[in-house]
Formats: C-alpha cells, structure tokens, sequence
C-alpha cells in the first residue's frame, strides 16, 4: 500500500528520512523534499512512562483533569499525551499512563523549521507506541510481554501489559562486533530490566516474563540460546497482512506507520497548524464537490422534474453558498495563524524563560544542607517544596505559596518546609547555641526568607529554671519555611 506520509526518524544521532515516493531509509534535507505530510518517529533516552491513579470521574471533568496532571508530569515540555489503562487496584479508581518527550529543545530544532517551511506535520510518535500498536493489530492479548528490538539509537526494552506500552529503555548498543560478546552485554541489560520489573511489582517476583526478539541482529542466535535469569524467549508470531518484525525490525514498524499511525501522538497543536488545515482544505473540497455533483445531476433532470425539485435546489444553492463561505472563513483564519505565529513564538519563549528562571530543586536541597551541616544536632525528617504557581491549595505540610512583592523582580518563586526535631539530650543553652547555628547561613543570604513555623527551642529568655537548669518541655521539633527569590 503506498504511503501517504514521510516519515521522519529522530534520534541522537540525527534525522533519516522514509519517503513517501521511494521506500527506504535515506539522508535527503528537508529542502529536498515534496510538501507531503510528515508522521516523526522519535527515539531517544529520554522517553518518561509514568502511571497515575485517577478517581473515576466522566465526561469534560475527566479530561481536564487529565490535562491538569499532564501539565504538571511534564512541565518543561510541550511533547506529552495520555492514555487510559483500565480500572485502579482500589474502588472508584482508574489507572492511565502518561507519556512524555522531555527533550522538547531537540525536538524543536528539528520540527519547527519543517513547520515555518508550510510542511503540514502529522504528529509525533515514539517507537514504543509504534510496536504497541502492532502488538494490538496482531491481537496479542499477553499480560506480560517484553519486546527487544534494536534501533539506530542503540538497542531498546519495551514492556507491555495486555498490549499496552507501561515501560521503554534504550541501551547503548555493543560495537565490539563480537556476537558473542554482543550476546553477554544483551543479557546482562535484559537481567537489569527483569530486576527493575520485579521490584517494581509490574510482574511477579519469580515469574519468567516472555521475550521477543525483533530484527536480524547477528547476536540475537546467541541470546536467545543461553538462559536469562526471569525470561523465557519465544518466537513472534507472523500476523497476516502485517510486516514481519522479527525478520525486519524497526523498518517493519516503519512500513507499518506508514499505513496506520497510533491514535495518541505527542507534538503540542501548534506544530501541527499546516496538518490541520490541509485537513480543513481536503473536507471542504469534498463537501463543495459533492455538492456541484448533485447540482449537475439536477441539471439533467427534465423538465417536469426540475419543476418539482426547484425547493430541493434552491436549498443546494444555499448549501453552495455555506461552503464557499466556510472556505472563506478558514482561509481567514489560517492567514491569522501565518500572521500571529511570531506571537505564539514570543510567547513560548517568554514562558521557557520564566521556567528557567525558576529556582531549581537541586538549588533548594543545597541551601537547605546549610543550616543542618552548620548544626548537626538537628534531624530533618520532612521536606516539601513548592513552586509559587503549582495550583495546590496551602496545607500543615507546607509553607504558605511563596509570592512576589512589589519589589521583587518578576518571576518564580519557591518555597522550601523543613521539619524535624532537634536532639532531645542537650541542654537548654547548648540547644540554644544549635539553634543560632541552625539560623544563621541563612539570614545573612541574599534573596532567602527564613520564617519559622515551630521552634525547637525558645530563645526569648522565659523558660522555666528548674534544679539548676532550664526545664525541657517537649520533644524539640522543628519547622521552618525557605522562602527562595527567582534566578536572574
């Protein structure tokens, strides 16, 4: 069947091209090319799987809470989607899995210049989604089923439960070129990804997870004839009318997307403006050629019908007039997007630069060390950190939602709550002293508001002097509040 699209494969390694007019894998520049759709298959170690338990709710509530925990997962990048699991192990609950590309600076690089050019893009995938949706297609229904494939990025693990894509790994392929040797390394990282299952309770401890082999990797004779510790191999299956992965490959998964492209992609809508509008294009041309069809199948009525049928064309005429109207109104509105896509790119840039100027978590966990490396008596059993416009409401865990005064530059800020308790066996003027040590890098730092919370130890001079020494009251806990000023 002949592709409708290109498809470009992204990596670390760079751009390679498939074709719509030829069929294999090329070099060619994008200058190069026809303006035919684009479907991006992206490959690269920074693929996030992440599962959520969600309460069971219906209709737009479900899908904006959706959105809501998507943008959070994924804030720093615009490369994300979502997709239903099943049931929740607990009673009103459901399970989905949100996927995201947090390399959205890479991507960028790439796809942006094809969408100034007026190359309309189809979407972005990732090839665990591709081989998800073979798996799907053949009518694979395994619980547990571990696919390895090989990739120009290296040699990549994909987990699935009942067809679904739950966990992806890429591993650094070995080029030693000895196939043996080859066959170890394989081993010992399909080990390590049979561990990480087991103890992240995907499958049960002990059980012997079925194994897929895809593509004509010389060391695969040698993988799959030794005994993996948690595996079991097995053939693929070969499906009917489906390319052959276990003989091809990704360039199966290739021809398969260049047929049938998963229902869930990844690129944010403003990438996809050109995808949308020939989209828009293609509808209306069919609706208006419907319509001069019937309007000629009219004419050639005779007359007593035309007669009889006048009301019925008069409202085709109206239906005309709608269509060239609404073709009007789109080719309006995709004028406006050529003309406001240098504010939509005025505006992402403003936002990337209020992210980055956010205080970082790292940041946070440093500043935080000082007080307790100043003063060791103090033991920090909680930390929580907040962001000045994370949307969560104020609690006893945390401090209040840091906020900019009038004074302070623009940008975000943080919020840092520390507590603990402080060594219950010093002495008052000892815990004083561990206390003033515990304060002090902080109120001499710049951009950094100390507020306290509970104190371990009263500094005001009332306590009680009971038997030479002063009355120890309660367990000494602590909890202060870091209140961290945005990075210029």
């Amino acid at each position: 069947m002949p592709m409708r699209h290109d498809i470009l494969y992204l990596s670390q390694d760079g751009e390679r091209w498939l074709h719509a007019a030829g069929g294999g894998l090329s070099a060619r520049t994008p200058g190069e090319l026809a303006r035919t759709p684009v479907a991006v298959i992206a490959d690269y170690v920074e693929e996030a799987l992440v599962r959520v338990t969600l309460p069971r709710i219906l209709g737009r509530d479900m899908r904006a809470l959706v959105d809501r925990r998507l943008q959070q997962e994924f804030r720093e990048t615009g490369y994300r989607t979502a997709w239903r699991l099943g049931p929740g192990a607990t009673p009103k609950t459901v399970e989905w899995l949100f996927l995201g590309l947090p390399n959205a600076a890479t991507l960028d690089a790439h796809l942006r210049p094809l969408t100034e050019s007026g190359r309309p893009l189809v979407g972005v995938w990732t090839v665990s989604q591709l081989a998800a949706a073979w798996i799907r297609r053949a009518g694979v229904q395994s619980p547990a089923l571990l696919l390895v494939l090989p990739t120009p990025a290296g040699v990549r693990h994909i987990f699935l439960e009942r067809g679904k894509p739950v966990l992806s790994r890429l591993i650094a392929a070995e080029t030693s070129g000895d196939a043996d040797a080859t066959a170890d390394a394989m081993a010992d990282e399909l080990l390590r990804t049979v561990h990480y299952l087991y103890n992240a309770r995907r499958v049960e401890r002990g059980l012997r997870i079925p194994v897929w082999l895809w593509g004509d990797e010389p060391a695969f004779a040698a993988l799959a004839a030794r005994d993996v510790e948690g595996v079991r191999f097995e053939p693929t299956p070969a499906v009917r009318g489906l390319p052959d992965p276990a003989r091809e490959g990704l360039q199966a998964l290739f021809r398969f997307a260049a047929r049938r492209l998963p229902d869930h992609q990844l690129a944010p809508a403003p990438l996809r403006v050109h995808h949308f509008a020939a989209r828009a294009r293609r509808g209306t041309a069919i609706a208006a050629g419907l319509i001069v069809a019937a309007l000629l199948g009219l004419a050639g009525l005779d007359f007593a019908q035309a007669r009889r049928q006048q009301a019925e064309t008069l409202l085709l005429q109206q239906a005309v007039a709608q269509a060239h109207d609404e073709l009007a109104r789109i080719n309006a509105q995709l004028a406006g997007l050529g003309t406001d896509a240098r504010s939509v790119r005025e505006a992402i840039a403003a936002h990337e630069r209020l992210l980055r100027s956010a205080p970082a978590f790292a940041d946070g966990l440093a500043l935080a060390s000082l007080g307790f490396q100043a003063s060791p008596a103090f033991v920090l059993d909680e930390l929580h950190w907040r962001l000045a416009d994370d949307g969560r409401r104020d609690d006893d865990q945390a401090c209040p939602r840091p906020t900019a005064g009038d004074a302070s530059p623009p940008g975000l800020r943080a919020g840092l709550a520390l507590s603990g308790r402080l060594d219950a066996a010093l002495p008052l003027r000892a815990a004083l002293a561990a206390r003033e040590r515990f304060e002090a890098p902080w109120h001499a730092r710049a951009g950094v508001a100390l507020a306290s919370r509970e104190v371990p130890v009263d500094a005001s001079g009332e306590s009680v002097i009971r038997g030479g020494e002063f009355a120890r009251g309660d367990t000494r806990t602590f909890a202060y509040c870091l209140e961290l000023g945005a990075t210029p």
